[in-house]
């Protein structure tokens, strides 16, 4: 999932996070379904049956990828950082 995540990340997510903005509520679904259909691709259809078997249905996994998805996107370090320089420029031009 980790793997799965970077990928969309910097396909999907990356652009808002370097502005410091937050994406549109249907750009994250989009993200959020890409993420999930690669997940599910990596791991491949045996292996996707099995999680399916321990998480005990198909819609507790995927509710399971989405959490992660989503955990991970709202600790988006790089996000952070950027709301963190902007703040500090506003900062320095009312200073000034």
């Amino acid at each position: 999932m980790d793997k799965a995540y970077d990928m969309i990340h910097k396909d999907h997510i990356l652009i808002y996070s370097l502005e410091a903005t937050r994406p549109s509520e249907e750009n994250v679904d989009k993200a959020v379904k890409a993420f999930c259909k690669l997940t599910i691709k990596f791991l491949g259809p045996m292996l996707y049956r099995e999680m399916r078997n321990v998480y005990g249905s198909e819609d507790s996994l995927l509710f399971t990828m989405v959490e992660y998805f989503n955990s991970q996107y709202e600790s988006d370090e790089i996000r952070s950082a950027s709301i963190d320089k902007l703040s500090e420029r506003e900062n320095e031009t009312e200073k000034t």
